[in-house]
This record gives C-alpha cells, structure tokens and sequence, in this order.
C-alpha cells in the first residue's frame, strides 16, 4: 500500500509516468529520487508514507495558491517545472 500511495502522488505530482501497481520498480525508484531531489530532500529513492504525505501536501499547497492568489506566483515556477519534466524524462531513460 505504501509503494501504491507513493507511485498514485508522483503521478499526480507528474513524475511518475508508470502503472500504479504497488510495486517498487526502476521506474518508481527514479521517480522518488527526482522528486527527492526537486524539493531538497536526500535522493535515496525510498518509498514511505511520510514521503507519499510530503509529495500530496506539496501539490496540494501549490494547487491551492494558485486558485486563491494568497500567494504569488513564483517566478521560477516555470522554470522548476521544464526542469522536473527533464529530470523525469532522464530518471526514466536511467
């Protein structure tokens, strides 16, 4: 459950462009560690809840400033969001 939790957030979060199988391949192991590395955290391309947790509330702050405007735009966000379909792109190539 926990593998399939973290494959269904990367997915939504665009990382993870797999089958939500629950099933800790390749692919989902370089989906971890490019969003790991996104956002700061050590790449080790592990699973957990606390790390599914992280990927669904990130999104979901995001998603939310946009619709509310409470926060502005970030300027890199373009920029970040090139370089993330990249880093997917190359994580999945290996």
């Amino acid at each position: 459950p926990v593998v399939e939790s973290v494959q269904r957030e990367l997915a939504a979060a665009g990382y993870y462009k797999g089958i939500v199988d629950g099933v800790i391949g390749r692919k989902t192991k370089q989906a971890i560690a490019a969003y790991q590395a996104a956002v700061g955290l050590v790449a080790d391309g592990k699973p957990s809840q606390d790390l599914a947790e992280h990927i669904r509330f990130t999104r979901e702050v995001s998603e939310a400033s946009l619709f509310t405007g409470t926060i502005d735009p970030d300027p890199q966000a373009e920029v970040r969001a090139s370089v993330r379909r990249v880093q997917t792109g190359l994580a999945e190539l290996a």
